[in-house]
């Protein structure tokens, strides 16, 4: 097997010549090459969560490769055929251990498991389906992504969570409620809820940002047949039963199945990230669930799609609706906005037209806003009331902020609210500044109104 690694795949590259020196050739470039390595190989990206080092501010937690594959076409192609798992193996240079496990080791020198099950697998959907396509084909004890055979074309992006649980040390798993096993879906240890608990719960809590999306990911199955389970997978904010706010994934299992099943859930934890702290399972009856390579990843964006709301930079007054003090502002510097006048009136709106969203998701509301500094104007902060409404008419969101007095145009405070939407069809945001009587003559800008659906599996309460 020959490994060619570089640092740089763009540009031009040098030869060095009979003299040992480095000549360079503008005709010397990385594009074709590149293009003929793609034609006969998969593409595989690992991003490692449990790097520690950033040398340089470069991202040293991403390592990108391209793995040969076998050209089935082409009797004369005398590369081997490989599996996924071997074709990660060779990349990154990884090492099965004694507990059966794939282990690499990473720019800090820490040995980090690649195993399928401690690992999150992102394949683009071309590859998806091809891997899909192959395990209905593979005997019942080839199941795994790892066993499909290595394809030209494929690309595979395999992300370690900075939080795992694989059980193989059973005097610290980092859960209560749970009972150390030697069945396990990888390695040779695991783990069943102890069934005088209704359910296992990690022991520390996680400390996870707000407004921001995670997936947590588990291996269960019934080691007790014939009892069916509807395992539960779900994160609380303490060690306790079930809350009805929990974000969660059920699993049902049929009496008689023993075979290990993957259960993911997506969640978002808005402001209240305190609210996530303890990661459980269990099927709160007392029967016996094993359960093994449990883990928690955040996502690289918590957001499904574009903006909903258009033309939330204020281009335009496309798409909003204007009354009494309500306007545009910024022709002349060229960055425009929402204006809401309370220096000239008593009242100013800014209403956007219905969007459409969908019944039963959370959304998040971005906007930035600033206290207008005129040189008329009153040196007092300036109200302004948000209002997310259905189409119906009902109340969303009704919040009120109150920006700090903008330097110039580019100093802006910015705000983020969660849009729990029920039941609605369609939405609109609307801003609203008053002017009381005798009150400070003063203005306020918003700007960059934007609202986005969140990747959250969790039931509006």
């Amino acid at each position: 097997m020959m490994t060619l690694e570089t640092a740089q795949t763009e540009g031009q590259y040098g030869i060095i010549d009979n003299n040992g020196n480095l000549v360079h050739d503008v005709n010397k470039k990385w594009a074709p090459i590149m293009t003929e390595i793609k034609n006969v190989s998969g593409g595989l990206i690992l991003t490692d969560n449990q790097v520690k080092t950033t040398p340089g501010n470069v991202k040293a937690n991403v390592l990108e490769r391209w793995v040969a594959t076998k050209d089935p076409n082409n009797p004369n192609d005398k590369t081997p055929e490989i599996t996924i798992g071997e074709a990660i193996q060779r990349a990154y240079d990884a090492k099965k251990k004694s507990d059966g496990k794939l282990y690499y080791t990473n720019i800090d020198g820490k040995e980090v498991c690649l195993d399928e099950g401690s690992v999150h697998l992102i394949p683009d959907e071309r590859t998806k389906e091809m891997v899909e396509n192959q395990l209905t084909n593979l005997p019942a004890d080839k199941k795994n992504v790892y066993d499909a055979t290595w394809k030209k074309g494929m690309n595979l992006e395999i992300v370690v969570p900075d939080t795992v649980y694989d059980f193989e040390n059973a005097l610290n798993t980092g859960w209560i409620n749970m009972l150390p096993t030697l069945d396990g879906y990888t390695g040779l240890g695991g783990a069943v809820v102890d069934v005088t608990k209704p359910v296992a719960s990690m022991t520390k809590e996680l400390n996870l940002k707000p407004f921001t999306s995670y997936v947590a990911k588990a291996f269960v199955k019934n080691p007790t047949p014939p009892a069916p389970k509807n395992v539960k997978l779900y994160i609380d904010k303490e060690r306790d039963l079930l809350s009805s706010a929990s974000p969660r994934t059920t699993q049902f299992i049929e009496g008689f199945d023993t075979d290990w099943h993957q259960m993911l859930f997506y969640f978002n934890t808005g402001g209240n990230p305190e609210a996530y702290k303890f990661l459980k399972i269990g099927d709160n009856t007392g029967k016996r669930v094993a359960f093994d390579d449990v883990s928690i990843m955040e996502l690289a964006t918590p957001f499904v799609g574009d903006n909903l709301v258009q033309n939330g930079d204020f281009t335009t007054q496309e798409h909003w609706n204007f009354q009494d003090g309500g306007g545009i502002v910024g022709e002349v510097s060229g960055v425009k906005s929402a204006y809401l006048d309370n220096y000239n009136y008593s009242y100013a709106s800014v209403k956007s037209d219905l969007f459409e969203v969908k019944p039963g998701t959370r959304y998040m509301l971005e906007l930035e806003g600033q206290t207008y500094n005129s040189s008329q104007g009153s040196a007092t902060k300036q109200d302004v009331q948000i209002i997310a409404r259905s189409e119906s008419g009902e109340v969303i969101l009704n919040k009120t902020i109150t920006p700090e007095i903008g330097l110039d145009d580019f100093s802006w405070d910015e705000y983020t609210f969660e849009l729990n939407n029920k039941s609605a069809n369609k939405m609109s945001i609307e801003l609203i500044s008053k002017r009381e009587n005798n009150g400070p003559k003063t203005s306020a800008k918003i700007d960059n109104v934007k609202v986005l659906e969140l990747i959250d599996a969790r039931d509006p309460e």
